[in-house]
């Protein structure tokens, strides 16, 4: 296997169909042929979902302006998990923000949010896609073919995977003693 198989949704999709013991998928357009394989790549889409929303250093931007459009609206885009904006007033609401303060979606200025951006699984770095196929795997076995065994197998596994993931969470970071460690202890705190 080349060293590029293995940052690939492909990837995760096959070693989700082994721990099921059916056999590989060549190209991810044999999707629509296989049954599993489609079901696998749901779980890895709902898991990848699921552990982003998490906010991850890889995803999440503090201080990202959002401009309202000619009516004053401030829509949110559909790759958005989360979002609130940094002085706390703002919330995302019917997929725009809503001002709790005003009671209104109207802005006349833009606002700056915290925003929780869901990502594509084959731009995410290594720790994170190994944890999540991991766990989509774990899941997978249990939901679609009760194996316990399998799923007591990769907890281990996929505990081990996401501490790894926390590290390179904490390598990658840009946490410092004055701007907030108190940030970096909440993204990192849950194992």
């Amino acid at each position: 296997m080349t060293n590029e198989s293995y940052k690939n949704k492909l990837y995760a999709i096959n070693t989700m169909l082994e721990h099921i013991n059916e056999y590989p998928i060549d190209t991810l357009e044999d999707l629509n042929a296989v049954l599993e394989a489609q079901r696998a790549s749901s779980v890895l889409d709902e898991i990848t979902t699921d552990v982003l929303a998490e906010e991850w250093d890889i995803n999440t931007d503090d201080d990202w302006e959002m401009s309202p459009n000619a009516d004053g609206i401030i829509g949110i885009p559909s790759n958005v998990l989360d979002i609130a904006s940094t002085n706390g007033d703002s919330i995302m609401r019917d997929w725009k923000l809503y001002s709790r303060n005003n009671k209104s979606y109207i802005y006349s200025e833009p606002v700056t949010c915290r925003v929780v951006w869901n990502l594509d699984f084959n731009n995410l770095t290594y720790p994170i896609r190994k944890y999540i196929t991991i766990r989509a795997s774990r899941i997978f076995a249990k939901r679609y073919i009760g194996d316990t065994k399998q799923y007591d197998m990769t907890s281990d596994e996929e505990i081990q995977a996401r501490i790894s993931a926390r590290q390179s969470e904490n390598r990658t970071g840009k946490y410092s003693w004055r701007s907030g460690i108190e940030t970096a202890f909440s993204r990192t705190s849950t194992l």
